[in-house]
């Protein structure tokens, strides 16, 4: 099983504490699109994880890259948690390409408007 997680605009403390539970169960793989993110790097503190920061400095091309993160999660002895910045619903292109090839299970997180929002009122 692969699922999808949301890490939010900010720390893990912004995670639902399920969502975070999730993320720190040791039976799962964690691949985390970038560990320069707040969530990323704390939850890199607590728990092993891979990270897909070298793959930007590998390819020239975001397709390529998108194509490269896709294998890297499909790599990975199931289940797997795919890791990213923001909302796992909006803007990640990787997501979508893990989603044409299988059913995932997608926990969007907060994104950063929401976030936005709730301090502008």
């Amino acid at each position: 099983m692969i699922a999808v997680i949301g890490l939010g605009p900010a720390g893990l403390d912004r995670l639902s504490p399920a969502t975070v539970d999730r993320l720190l169960d040791e039976r799962a793989t964690i691949v985390v699109r970038t560990l320069d993110h707040p969530a990323a790097a704390e939850l890199a503190a607590r728990r092993s994880v891979l990270t897909c920061d070298d793959l930007y400095a590998t390819f020239d091309d975001f397709d390529d890259v998108y194509n490269a993160i896709v294998d890297r999660v499909f790599e990975q002895a199931k289940p797997v948690i795919y890791a990213v910045p923001g909302s796992a619903s909006v803007g990640e292109r990787a997501v979508q390409l893990i989603r044409k090839r299988e059913d995932v299970e997608v926990l969007p997180g907060e994104s950063f408007l929401d976030l936005v929002f709730s301090r502008v009122g």
